[in-house]
C-alpha cells in the first residue's frame, strides 16, 4: 500500500500485489534515500524503493521457511 508521502507526491499509483509463494529471491540494492528492492519471480522482476528493507527481508524469509 502507498505510504502518505508516495500518495501526495503522485497523482497515480496502484496496488500491486505478488504472492510470497510466487517470489524466488528478493535482491537489495543501493538507492540514495531508500534501498532498492527487486523481487524475482518466474514471470520477471518487480522494482520498488523500500523504507523498511531489513524488515521486509526478515518477513520474506520467515514467508518462504514456512512456505
Amino acid at each position: 500500500m502507498p505510504n502518505g508521502l508516495n500518495r501526495a507526491l503522485h497523482e497515480s499509483l496502484s496496488v500491486i500485489a505478488i504472492p510470497w509463494s510466487n517470489i524466488s529471491e528478493f535482491r537489495q540494492r543501493f538507492g540514495m534515500a531508500t534501498q532498492i528492492a527487486d523481487a524475482l519471480t518466474a514471470s520477471g522482476t518487480f522494482t520498488f524503493r523500500c523504507y523498511g528493507m531489513k524488515s521486509l527481508l526478515s518477513v520474506a524469509q520467515a514467508a518462504k521457511s514456512r512456505g
